[in-house]
């Protein structure tokens, strides 16, 4: 089993600031009935999935399918960037359909929603904000999705 804790936030980032406490949700992991509660002041909820299993979860009137991904692309690869924004929030859209990986550090941004959740890292993170992907920017998500436990 592994845990994972998913925010409800009024805005994209690691502030703790930025959580919506006591809302209602529920949880549902395969055939076994809803779990339902409120989230912390923080805007924590904590899911236990196994590997392989898809939980629902129904908070503020949407539904989100949580999973665990299988293996995520290289931090050096813009692909693997955006997994790790998107692991934390930061929405980076899509990466294109039939273009070749890019390296991050090339400093191509795949679309503006990548670029916007770039800057709104680097400005989380107190790091320089261009919107390109260097050494910087790259060490700060690693350290921020290891530290919470995604890597």
């Amino acid at each position: 089993m592994r845990e994972i804790r998913v925010y409800v936030q009024q805005y994209p980032g690691t502030a703790a600031r930025a959580g919506v406490g006591r809302l209602e949700y529920s949880v549902t992991v395969g055939d076994a009935p809803p779990v339902e509660g409120h989230t912390g002041r923080d805007g924590m909820i904590t899911i236990r999935l196994a590997p392989g299993a898809t939980a629902r979860l129904r908070v503020l009137g949407s539904e989100y399918w949580i999973g665990l991904t299988d293996e995520l692309f290289p931090i050096e690869e813009m692909r693997g960037v955006q997994q790790r924004l998107e692991m934390l929030g930061y929405c980076p859209g899509p990466f294109p359909e039939g273009v070749a990986d890019v390296r991050a550090d090339t400093y191509v941004n795949p679309n503006a929603d990548t670029e916007r959740a770039i800057l709104d890292f680097q400005v989380d993170n107190d790091l320089y904000a261009d919107a390109q992907f260097g050494p910087t920017s790259s060490g700060a998500l690693r350290s921020v999705v290891r530290n919470a436990r995604g890597e």
